[in-house]
C-alpha cells in the first residue's frame, strides 16, 4: 500500500467496490482504472483507500452505513442512492400528471368552443336554408 491506495486483485478491488469482476475487467480494458500485473503476470488494480466512502458523497448521500446484517458498505450507498432516486422519480411524476390533467382541461375547453362554434353556423345555415324559396318557385 502506498500514499495513493492500495493494489487489489481484481476479485478483492470488485468486493471493496460493490461491482463484478467484470465490471472491473471493463475498466481495464478502457483504461479508466490504473492497473499492472504482480509478480505471478495476475493483473492488479489500484484502489484509492478513499474510493468507498467518495461512492456516495460525491452523489450527495446521507453518511454510509448498513442497512441489514451482512451488508457492505457500497450497498448501502446504492441503497441510498435509489431511494433518494425514487422519491425524486415520484415527485416529477406527480408534477408531470398535474401538467398533464391541466393541459387535457385547456384542450377540452378549447375543442368544447369549437364544436359550438360549429354547432352555430351549422344552425345559422339550417335557418337561411328554410327562409329560403326552392328554386322551382321561383318562376
Amino acid at each position: 500500500m502506498d500514499d495513493n491506495g492500495q493494489w487489489l486483485s481484481i476479485a478483492d478491488a470488485a468486493r471493496q467496490l460493490g461491482v463484478t469482476r467484470q465490471a472491473i475487467q471493463g475498466k481495464i480494458k478502457r483504461g479508466t482504472i490504473e492497473h499492472r500485473q504482480d509478480n505471478r503476470g495476475n493483473p492488479i488494480v489500484r484502489i484509492a483507500t478513499s474510493i468507498a466512502p467518495s461512492i456516495g458523497n460525491a452523489m450527495g448521500a446521507m453518511p454510509i452505513a448498513p442497512s441489514g446484517p451482512g451488508e457492505s458498505v457500497p450497498v448501502a450507498v446504492m441503497r441510498e442512492m435509489l431511494d433518494r432516486q425514487e422519491r425524486q422519480h415520484a415527485a416529477a411524476m406527480t408534477a408531470l400528471r398535474a401538467d398533464k390533467d391541466a393541459e387535457l382541461a385547456r384542450l377540452t375547453h378549447a375543442h368544447q368552443a369549437g364544436v359550438n362554434a360549429l354547432m352555430a353556423k351549422v344552425a345559422a345555415l339550417l335557418v337561411e336554408r328554410r327562409e329560403r324559396r326552392p328554386w322551382w318557385k321561383w318562376w
